[in-house]
This record gives structure tokens, C-alpha cells and sequence, in this order.
């Protein structure tokens, strides 16, 4: 299913400030055109989305396409992952104006073990994913890796163009099944898992004759702790990202509100802060920054979402954005600009932000944007930001909590999230960021 808003938006007005009439007198600008959604159902409860991509899309469809899995997580028959492609270009670009993007079109794959809490893609294996689930059963949590293909890969049948979902997608098949309740992959196949219990469990597929019609078993490779080095009672791990900058580190955030840099060659937590958000605030959500390697986003149940510098994370964080009323379920950095941030949460709203480049030569940081201390921040004096740091849009397409929003991977003004009621809306970067980003 989708949907559009079929409201023309009225072209700016020629001229600087303002525009003049016959009289001489200034007339007031039209407001800037904002971003209109394209809506996608799915008819369970759904919380978990992400990205393929671009190397597991090429081939049949549009070279301005994006894509994205959306997993159901429902708990009466088998769930579904759903796959979306939607194109960068408008399905009217007179009246659209850049500010939407093209329609919808959807497959689906029949999902066999429990509902889906979690989603991710490999950028080792651009046909391989994975899901984690809860059997609703014996409430066990549980990673699986599976191997599709998609309807747009080479040598493939392309995608539907009617939007609706069918039974005609191949089946998915399971490459590996591993412990833990959320996975990331990092760039050479090393699968990270985290779990209740406060541990983090690496799996490496890097090497192996695993294929989707051809299973093999992980090979774990270490299962750390923050118990293993003096930490009494650890706290159930909430989220882990991989820096893809160093294929050995990885950082994790937790119940109680710590977050943990981890240095996966001695197996041993190299920066570790505790009460990140707040005193047992727990942090929900973590993602390192694709284009500068020392920063990191985090967000927490105090609804803020907070940048960091690794290299000195005791000095507290370089910048503190209230971007939410509620718990912050999600925050990704964009794939292409690294000032753009996206966070969504219980609160419904998606929010994207101008949080500066800390690309050497580009940042826009500014001391007096933060509540604490940058002396994290690099010793090169900055450069102007190619845009102005700040708030940039609220999306408000949803009516319950959003447990997920993600870039495309591979088109860069795109963005999608899901909340519980099955609701995924696939939004753009307003028309006015675009432009300073660029320009």
C-alpha cells in the first residue's frame, strides 16, 4: 500500500529577500515547500528497518533507487520481512519540486522464527541479512543470518510494479543461527551479537563456504564481558555499532546507562563512560559517525541524543541535542553527509538534525553548541560548514512510537522509518538543506 499528498506546492518567488509588487511594496515569501511522506502498510506490528546496500540492488530497477527490509513482529503465524524500493525521483516532479520522492514498490519474504525485533544488512555479503527474533513460545532471543534473492539482483525477475505483495518471491534461505538479541556485521564478516546478559559475542563468517543454498556454521570466535574485568552485575546490552573505520572496535550501550568501546583483538573494553544519558538513564541506540572515526551518536531514554568524541569520552559529549520528548529508539548518521543526523522515537517523531561535519576542513562545530566540555574535539582550527548546524525538520507522518528510521544506503536525500502500527513512510531532505549542503 501507498499513498501520496496530492497538494500542489506553489514555486518560490523570484528575487532576494523578498519579492516586490507593482506598488513597490515587499510581499512575504511563501513558506518553504516542506517534505511530503509516501506511506507504506504493513498489517502487523512492525519495529525493525534498514537499508540495503547499493551492491545488493544492481542490476533490474532504477539507478535512483532506494531500499530498504522492514521486519513484522507479530506474534499470530509467521512474520515477514518486506522489501521496498522507491525511486528519487517524484511521481509528479512539477508539482513535487524535489520535496518527495516516487512510489512504492514491495515484496515480501515469509519469515519462519518469531517476530522480528531486529534487522540488519551486510556490507560484507550484499545478499545476506539478518533478523533477530523472540520466539513467543519460550521468549528465547535468537540471531538469524539468512541469504536471499532479491527480486532486483542480477538475473532476477524485477520487482512489481503494482505495490503489492505476493508469494512469488523465492524463499529465504538459513545460512547461520546464533545467540543474542540485536547483530551487526562489519566489513570483513564479522558478526557481533549482543544479549540480556550483558555479553558480546563475535561470530566470523569471513572464509567460509556458507551460501543460501549451502549452510555452514559461524565460527565464534570470543564471548566478552564487561564481568570479565570488574564489573559487578552487568547490564543487558540495548545496542552495538561496528566503527567502519577500525574493523577492531565496536561500541555497545546498556541498561544502565554505560557505554563501552570495545578493542576486539585483546578482547578487553578500551573507553568505557558510565550514566552516558544521565544517572541509570538507559541508551537505547548508537551509531558511529561513516566519515570521521573517532565520533559516535548515542540516544537515551531522556530523550536527547548526544555526539562523542572516543578519544576522550570522560570530558562528556561534544554536543547535546533535545530531540525528543520520550525514548529515543534510533539514531543513524547519514551514509554521504555526516552533519545530517536522523533519531526517532516513543514520542512518534522522526527528527533530523544539522549536527556539523567533523570531517577535517568541514566541521561547523561551535563550543557554545554544546552543555559540556569539547576538548575532545580535533586540534585543526574549522573550516565553515558547508550548511548551517541546527535543527532542520520534524517528520510527523506516524501516530505510535518509531522504533526505527535509517538513511538509504545508497541515495543520500532519502529516508525511511516504521513504527508499531506497521506504518513505514519513506521521507526526503527538505529541498532548503539540500541546497546548502551543495551550494
Amino acid at each position: 500500500m501507498s499513498s501520496t499528498h496530492n497538494s500542489t506546492k506553489r514555486p518560490p518567488l523570484p528575487g532576494g529577500a523578498g519579492s516586490f509588487s507593482q506598488g513597490g511594496q515587499p510581499q512575504a515569501r511563501p513558506p518553504a515547500p516542506q517534505p511530503r511522506a509516501v506511506l507504506y502498510g504493513i498489517k502487523h506490528p512492525s519495529m525493525a528497518m534498514c537499508s540495503l546496500p547499493s551492491s545488493a540492488t544492481t542490476g533490474v530497477g532504477s539507478d535512483e533507487a532506494a531500499r530498504f527490509l522492514v521486519g513484522s513482529a507479530t506474534t499470530r503465524g509467521p512474520a515477514e520481512v518486506h522489501l521496498l524500493e522507491v525511486s528519487s525521483e517524484p511521481a509528479d516532479p512539477a508539482a513535487d519540486a524535489g520535496d518527495s520522492c516516487g512510489p512504492i514498490r514491495s515484496s515480501f519474504y515469509h519469515h519462519p522464527r518469531g517476530q522480528i525485533c531486529d534487522i540488519s544488512s551486510s556490507p560484507h555479503n550484499s545478499s545476506w541479512f539478518a533478523t533477530s527474533s523472540v520466539d513467543a513460545a519460550s521468549g528465547e532471543n535468537f540471531v538469524t543470518v539468512w541469504g536471499a534473492t532479491f527480486p532486483f539482483s542480477p538475473g532476477s525477475p524485477s520487482l512489481p510494479a503494482s505495490g503489492n505483495p505476493g508469494d512469488n518471491s523465492p524463499p529465504l534461505k538459513m545460512i547461520a543461527s546464533l545467540s543474542g538479541l540485536k547483530s551487526q556485521v562489519n566489513n570483513q564478516g564479522e558478526f557481533a551479537t549482543i544479549d540480556q546478559a550483558g555479553a558480546l559475542c563475535l561470530f566470523n563468517f569471513a572464509g567460509s563456504t556458507a551460501t543460501a543454498t549451502n549452510p555452514a556454521p559461524a565460527n565464534r570466535t570470543a564471548t566478552i564481558s564487561t564481568a570479565d574485568f570488574g564489573v559487578a552485575n552487568p547490564s543487558p546490552l540495548l545496542a552495538c555499532s561496528w566503527n567502519p573505520h577500525q574493523d577492531a572496535q565496536i561500541v555497545t550501550s546498556a541498561q544502565d546507562g554505560s557505554l563501552t568501546v570495545w578493542d576486539i583483538r585483546s578482547k578487553r573494553p578500551a573507553i568505557r563512560t558510565t550514566s552516558a544519558h544521565g544517572l541509570k538513564v538507559p541508551v537505547r541506540a548508537v551509531d558511529h559517525n561513516p566519515l570521521a572515526a573517532s565520533f559516535l551518536a548515542s540516544g537515551g531514554d531522556d530523550g536527547s541524543v548526544r555526539i562523542w568524541d572516543i578519544r576522550n569520552m570522560g570530558s562528556g559529549p561534544v554536543k547535546t541535542t533535545l530531540s525528543h520528548t520520550h525514548w529515543v529508539w534510533s539514531v543513524e548518521y547519514n551514509h554521504f553527509y555526516d552533519e545530517l543526523l536522523l533519531s526517532a522515537g516513543s514520542d512518534s517523531r522522526v527528527h533530523l538534525e544539522n549536527v556539523g561535519s567533523h570531517v577535517s576542513g568541514s566541521s561547523s562545530y561551535s563550543a557554545g553548541e554544546s552543555t559540556h566540555s569539547d576538548s575532545g574535539l580535533p586540534a585543526s582550527s574549522p573550516t565553515p560548514s558547508r550548511s548551517r548546524a541546527g535543527p532542520v525538520h520534524t517528520y510527523t507522518p506516524h501516530e505510535e512510537s518509531v522504533y526505527s528510521a535509517r538513511w538509504s544506503a545508497s541515495e543520500p536525500w532519502i529516508l525511511a522509518s516504521v513504527s508499531y502500527d506497521g506504518r513505514v513512510a519513506i521521507n526526503v531532505v527538505p529541498r532548503s538543506e539540500k541546497l546548502r549542503l551543495l551550494l
